[in-house]
């Protein structure tokens, strides 16, 4: 695999991780289950890390290529 492709996979792979994990969040929130502002916040900036990092991935793949 070459390096352009690794950072397209990364940078999916990221961006699916953030959706999947936002989905997670919002299901738990709207099922009535209790989380505390700490971990709501601690997830929300887990969430946007692991997007930017996927972001920034499919960046440096575009100006690769």
């Amino acid at each position: 695999m070459a390096p352009a492709d690794l950072l397209l996979a990364i940078g999916l792979v990221c961006v699916v991780v953030a959706v999947g994990m936002n989905i997670v969040t919002a299901a738990r929130l709207s099922g009535g289950k209790a989380m505390s502002k700490e971990r709501r916040i601690r997830s929300a900036v887990l969430t946007v890390s692991i997007a930017v990092v996927g972001l920034v991935c499919m960046v440096a793949w575009f100006v690769q290529s």
